[in-house]
């Protein structure tokens, strides 16, 4: 793991070698952004040797980027992102959430918002 990372790999067995699977990709987006010099993301699992809480799994999910800009410009382009998939999980899977979460209601409420949150500063959170 990279410095400052608070996470341990998880050793794997692969074609009979051992193998340890970061929980992120973050510093081979932080070389790709430098080389391609325009926004980069990815979607992929993630998995960390730590057992599981109240707040921690060790196997999931889930989206990184980076871009060269400054906080307005990531809390603006985060804003969109969680406006658009909210909307798109509506439309496309609206039913299967509701089956499965009881209603849509809290996706609704974000959709709504167009991408329009509040702000507030760290020390207020």
């Amino acid at each position: 793991m990279g410095l400052g990372s608070d996470s341990l790999p998880v050793r794997a067995t692969i074609n009979g070698g051992q193998v340890y699977l970061a929980d992120s990709l973050q510093f081979l987006l932080e070389l790709t952004l430098r080389i391609r010099h325009g926004p980069v993301y990815y979607v992929s699992t993630s998995f960390r040797g730590e057992d599981v809480d109240a707040t921690h799994l060790s196997e999931f999910s889930h989206a990184e980027v980076e871009i060269f800009g400054d906080l307005d410009d990531i809390i603006s382009l985060g804003s969109r992102y969680v406006d658009h998939l909210s909307r798109a999980l509506l439309d496309e899977q609206g039913d299967s959430i509701a089956a499965i979460a009881g209603g849509t209601a809290h996706l609704e409420a974000v959709a709504a918002r167009g991408g329009d949150y509040p702000r507030i500063r760290f020390d207020e959170a």
